[in-house]
């Protein structure tokens, strides 16, 4: 009967030793984390914005390609502060999809003719891209 007893004591000695264990390696992992936390909280540029809402003031593109300018960068939104998912070198062919105005800048969502559909659309501002005016009437009278 005292066998028993001790086993269990020593059992629940165990149990008790293993969970306080976890729980310390859980606070360690709070602490690591919330010192990263504020160190990436640090690296936000002191002039972000916070928006409330934005409106995206669609309407239909006049032209339904274009050619990039080059070293122009393609945005995750419509926005300046936007992630950037894809920079161009060289000057590129797009596809026009979007127009939109958005915060008094006009912006043309895009697609880029590529192999893979990864980071192939974006929105690119209106200054970086370029469109041939001879086809504008082709097109127009097409659509």
């Amino acid at each position: 009967m005292f066998v028993i007893i001790f086993v269990m004591i020593l059992g629940a000695a165990g149990g008790y030793l293993y969970l306080a264990q976890k729980l310390d390696n859980q606070r360690k992992q709070i602490l690591v984390l919330s010192k990263q936390n504020e160190v990436l909280k640090q690296n936000i540029p002191k002039g972000s914005r916070t928006y409330g809402s934005i409106s995206i003031r669609y309407s239909n593109p006049t032209y339904t390609q274009g050619v990039t300018k080059e070293n122009c960068k393609i945005y995750i939104a419509p926005l300046d502060d936007s992630p950037i998912i894809l920079k161009i070198e060289r000057p590129t062919s797009v596809n026009v999809l979007f127009k939109g105005d958005v915060l008094n800048s006009t912006w043309y969502e895009i697609s880029i003719p590529i192999k893979s559909s990864t980071n192939s659309k974006g929105w690119i501002k209106d200054s970086e891209i370029l469109f041939n005016t001879s086809t504008a009437a082709i097109e127009n009278s097409n659509g």
